[in-house]
């Protein structure tokens, strides 16, 4: 044995190899990923009209960063980041639209003039400033665009060090400035690209190509290929003002293409070397069954191997079009199993059934159709590689931004078909698609051992200890799901009587903690928070006792029957719990089957996931959504689950924990206080403008959504009204600890994320509503101490006079001799991280949220939810009483005429939601007068969704009657101080 065929040997070039290629990606890494620090800095994110031909924006430090928030937070923190930008040039990005007249814009800095635009009329323009004097720009610097005349507005702002930026995984962008003034961090280019050349000849002299010509020819061209994609995006800065940037996952992907295959050729090559070295009898064993294996396939007729090559390519592909990317978004969100209380052996046939199974059916009827028609098969298997492509593709061209739907489908379909054709004309992609089969067995093996799903699958049995209790009156505990605190109030800080009364009752009856914050604004940590006391920081947690071991439901089991409607089943033990008996457990079929909705949310273009069901919001129930309304037109679960609970809670004083996690007021929203239903879009993982619900959404966009939502609070109080008239029917009131509160809340706030917390809408998302009223307790106490959701296991405890046999995080709220908490803890987290945060009470910032509700909606009575600011006055007048002048320029079309033409007041959802599109060269604020049968039932402004202009809201339902309904719509005007009407058909 030579010295070249000893394994250390080869062990030792490999390693040599993966240093030399570490090296050279570590200097790709540095010129081709941090050229710079990015910055972008966003003063207007929504439209501003001009005033008097005046748009003017002061540059000054925004509402206290997140502490501690793990990332750059940018957009609403300038005054961090304008140091950043000292002594080098920006880029002033500005987005202006403009009405029926031509104007000239003169935009100025501190009273000096940088440039002009010329606004044709309807044009919405993008116009981009380098500001090259100095110094910097810094806080109180104003922004000033004048024009002679309005009709014109400022869409956004920005300043940043790059122009053109694009989202996807490259980034072509211009720098506003000569880029080796950034180049300190880095080495400049010409000695990259002499440092990169060494290295990379230096792994070449390693390399050891395959000897088969076409799996040598096919490592040639992948290395070719992205070298000089590499060497491009190098030379590019050198030439020119351009740099190319790419996404993190682009960058490693690239970087491994360019040595995996030849590393894999070295290790398999160190593999026969230790395969050779092995003992006598070992080598005799491994080359018999070698030998077996060889005979046997040799044996095979070509018919045979033909069969048996296709059986492998039709698994290997269908492994990775189906249940590759299914796995990939499953062990991203484990807490899908946890909440469907799904069991192991559930997911191991699941991944039989796709990995197996589903091949298997394709292969057999391919096989059917060649014994009848032999062409017909082969043009069944080319069917199949084009569908099985155009499915792999699709996501693909999804990520990189926004193609036009015709051209995704028109890249992933030529795709399909070039690999439909080189399947049956070259062998190298024959032998290609091949190789792929092993994926039918590692896909579902790395799924099923991803530890995280496996902490959501198996079950535990820890034990836990139960205190003895002596005093256990019945507990009646409700979670609602997505309510925020401001939803409830008025001006004054108050239950807004008028419009939820039975929660200005229970507050008259018991503790109203009106300073009360979630610690987290996902409900897959922030519900097992609340009942086991904890902060969710466990890495990989998800809600099961594996996570949470000790719970309200562990502590209470010795003495209390226990009932649990909801999700999250896991957290209860099943020897102490009984749970919703009307609903089914997790069937394959069921499962099955939403994740058949899933898949079609990840390969389908995001136009042809409009008529799907949402996936968000919920963990079940998206195949079934799709249909039920044919089936029982009526039947809501939300509502039918609220039911099962009242039945459950009877009129025993035995103790007795009924607890409920409602998907209530979250979306959808799709009922009125009275409990009406009525059908409309759900915006649940919308995007406008390329961003999520409502960051880039205008005011008018974001109060649709949220007189939606207020008026599905108002179904709340319609069931917090039903539970309490319960408990009082069967006399258990008095003696009942009732517990209501609400996992986290959400944000209506045009410019700001919905969910995602920031400096500005924290407020909204962490303050919650939390009442207790305790046993015998006739008077209400409002309490503004700091309480968290944490806080509600312990004040539990602390009621029925129990120690509780495990640390917690909260504090009692009826000790008195504990601390109150200075500021209060949220947790940004993901599955595998979590960060916590200390921010203040956020009293401030909940007070401006509550502001802008009460100027948008008014207070105590309904009207103002069906009425923009100002018209309120104008609801449930005859039309005929107000003047109506000529017919307005303005043109509305409805989107749903025919449903006025047939209503029955008695059966189904009604026609509350009413939506149109707008047509009108007018860019100011247009108001629109909806009338039904004569009177005014809502008035509404238009806004921009999809580009289109557009207008929707609900009316009240006594407005509507059985038969034809006449709807009209006109345009608010104003004429010697009084409204007037104007007719826009």
């Amino acid at each position: 044995m030579t010295r070249q065929e000893y394994p250390w040997f080869r062990l030792t070039r490999i390693l040599l190899l993966i240093a030399l290629a570490g090296c050279c990606t570590t200097v790709l890494y540095t010129r081709v990923y941090s050229q710079f620090d990015r910055m972008r800095i966003k003063l207007v994110s929504t439209e501003r009209p001009s005033s008097q031909g005046i748009v003017s924006v002061t540059l000054q430090e925004r509402t206290r960063a997140l502490v501690g928030s793990g990332r750059r937070n940018v957009a609403t923190d300038p005054e961090r980041y304008l140091p950043r930008l000292a002594g080098t040039p920006v880029a002033i990005v500005l987005r202006l639209g403009n009405g029926e007249v031509s104007r000239t814009v003169a935009v100025s800095i501190n009273d000096s003039e940088i440039g002009r635009i010329v606004l044709l009329p309807e044009q919405l323009v993008r116009v981009d400033f380098n500001r090259l004097n100095r110094p910097s720009l810094r806080s109180g610097d104003k922004f000033e665009l004048r024009s002679n005349g309005d009709g014109w507005s400022l869409h956004s702002l920005e300043i940043s060090n790059t122009h053109g930026f694009s989202r996807g995984h490259f980034s072509f962008v211009i720098t506003p400035f000569s880029t080796d003034r950034y180049d300190y961090v880095a080495p400049s280019t010409i000695t990259s690209l002499l440092v990169f050349g060494v290295l990379l000849l230096l792994s070449l002299s390693l390399l050891r190509f395959d000897q088969n010509k076409i799996i040598r020819f096919i490592q040639a061209a992948v290395i070719t290929v992205i070298l000089s994609f590499f060497c491009t995006i190098l030379s590019i800065s050198m030439v020119s003002k351009y740099q190319v940037l790419l996404s993190i996952s682009t960058f490693w992907l690239c970087a491994g293409i360019l040595y995996l295959p030849v590393c894999l050729g070295q290790f398999l090559r160190i593999l026969g070397a230790v395969y050779t070295a092995l003992p006598n009898q070992i080598h005799t064993r491994i080359s018999w069954v070698f030998r077996i294996a060889r005979a046997r396939f040799v044996s095979l007729t070509e018919e045979q191997k033909v069969n048996f090559y296709r059986l492998l390519s039709v698994f290997g592909l269908t492994a990775l079009v189906v249940p590759y990317p299914l796995f990939g978004v499953l062990t991203q969100s484990p807490e899908f199993f946890a909440a469907r209380n799904t069991k192991l052996s559930d997911v191991i046939i699941l991944a039989f059934v796709l990995c197996v199974v589903l091949p298997g059916l394709i292969v057999m009827t391919e096989l059917a159709v060649e014994k009848i028609n032999k062409r017909a098969a082969k043009l069944f298997r080319s069917l199949i590689l084009v569908l099985l492509t155009v499915a792999m593709v699709l996501p693909w061209l999804k990520d990189l931004g926004s193609i036009d739907l015709y051209i995704q489908f028109a890249l992933a379909l030529t795709a399909g078909i070039a690999l439909a054709i080189g399947y049956h004309r070259v062998d190298a992609v024959r032998l290609f698609i091949v190789l792929l089969s092993p994926a039918t067995i590692v896909v579902p093996i790395l799924f099923i051992l991803n530890a995280d799903v496996r902490g959501a699958l198996i079950p535990t049995n820890q034990a836990f200890v139960t205190p003895k209790i002596e005093q256990a009156p019945p507990i009646v505990f409700v979670v609602f799901d997505e309510f925020p605190l401001n939803s409830l109030l008025n001006e004054n800080y108050e239950i807004d009587s008028g419009r939820y009364p039975h929660f200005a009752t229970l507050a008259e009856n018991g503790y109203w903690f009106r300073n009360t914050s979630t610690v987290s604004s996902q409900t897959m940590w922030a519900l097992p928070a609340i009942l086991s006391g904890t902060y969710p920081t466990a890495r990989g947690a998800v809600p099961t006792r594996r996570y949470y071991p000790n719970n309200a439901f562990t502590v209470l089991s010795g003495q209390y029957q226990m009932t649990v409607f909801g999700r999250f089943l896991q957290l209860c033990p099943p020897s102490v719990c009984t749970y919703d008996q009307e609903v089914p457990p997790e069937t394959l079929t069921a499962l099955m089957a939403d994740l058949g909705m899933v898949w079609l949310h990840i390969v389908l273009p995001e136009p042809l996931t409009k008529n799907l069901p949402t996936i968000v919001g919920d963990w079940r129930g998206f195949a079934k959504a799709r249909y039920k309304d044919l089936r029982q037109p009526n039947r809501d679960e939300r509502m039918a689950q609220f039911d099962r609970f009242l039945m459950a809670i009877d009129g025993s004083l035995k103790p007795r924990f009924n607890f409920l996690h409602s998907m209530f007021p979250h979306m959808p929203f799709d009922h009125v206080p009275s409990g009406q239903r009525y059908t409309a879009p759900d915006y649940q993982g919308t995007q406008e403008q390329g961003r999520k619900l409502f960051e880039g959404a205008s005011a008018n966009y974001a109060d649709m959504l949220h007189q939606r939502h207020l008026l599905q609070v108002g179904f709340v109080d319609n069931l917090v009204g039903r539970l309490l008239d319960h408990l009082k029917k069967h006399n258990v009131y008095d003696e009942t600890l009732i517990i209501i509160t609400a996992d986290h809340g959400s944000s209506f706030r045009e410019g700001v994320p919905r969910r995602a917390l920031t400096s500005e809408n924290y407020s909204d998302i962490m303050l919650v509503p939390l009442f207790i009223k305790l046993p015998g307790q006739k008077t209400g106490i409002i309490s503004d101490r700091n309480v968290e959701t944490i806080d509600i296991l312990p004040t539990i405890a602390s009621i029925l006079s129990i120690e509780l046999p495990f640390n917690v995080d909260g504090r009692s709220l009826f000790n008195q001799n504990v601390q109150e908490k200075d500021g209060k803890t949220f947790i940004q987290r993901s599955l595998r991280k979590s960060n916590l945060m200390e921010l203040d009470d956020g009293v401030a910032n909940s007070y401006l949220s509550l502001q802008r509700k009460v100027e948008r909606f008014g207070t105590r009575t309904q009207h103002g939810l069906y009425s923009t600011a100002g018209t309120t006055q104008l609801l449930g007048n005859d039309i005929s009483t107000f003047r109506q002048t000529k017919r307005s320029r303005v043109k509305t079309r409805l989107s749903n005429p025919a449903k006025f033409s047939r209503v029955d007041l008695a059966k189904g959802r009604l026609p509350l939601y009413v939506r149109g599109t707008v047509r009108t060269r007018k860019t100011d604020q247009i108001r629109l007068a909806i009338a039904v049968n004569g009177r005014i039932a809502a008035t509404t402004q238009p806004y921009k969704e999809k580009g289109k202009r557009v207008f929707a809201t609900l009316i009240p339902e006594e407005y509507l009657k059985d038969g034809p309904n006449d709807l009209k719509i006109f345009v608010i005007g104003r004429n010697k101080g009084r409204f007037v009407l104007r007719s826009t058909d």
